[in-house]
């Protein structure tokens, strides 16, 4: 329940494309406190779904913060006021 009520709040307030590439971690949360709470094992093939999912979070994140400087700093050197870049 609690989990929902975050996911909709984050919607609310951020980019719904970070939120949901965010929530789609859940599973790999839970087999890292598998690993670590039960002592289960990971195999192959889930520690590479694990580096995928992790990479692929990494993307959006570069993405993203090249998307914001790019906002920040136009290519023409000024600012949302006008105003030269020195």
């Amino acid at each position: 329940m609690s989990a929902n009520g975050l996911f909709v709040l984050a919607s609310a307030r951020g980019y719904l494309s970070v939120v949901s590439v965010l929530g789609s971690l859940y599973p790999v949360v839970t087999l890292l406190a598998a690993y670590a709470l039960l002592g289960e094992r990971i195999s192959r093939v889930q520690r590479s779904a694990v580096a995928l999912a992790l990479a692929g979070v990494a993307v959006v994140a570069a993405v993203r913060w090249a998307a914001g400087k790019r906002l920040c700093h136009p290519p023409d050197g000024r600012h949302h006021n006008g105003r030269e870049e020195r």
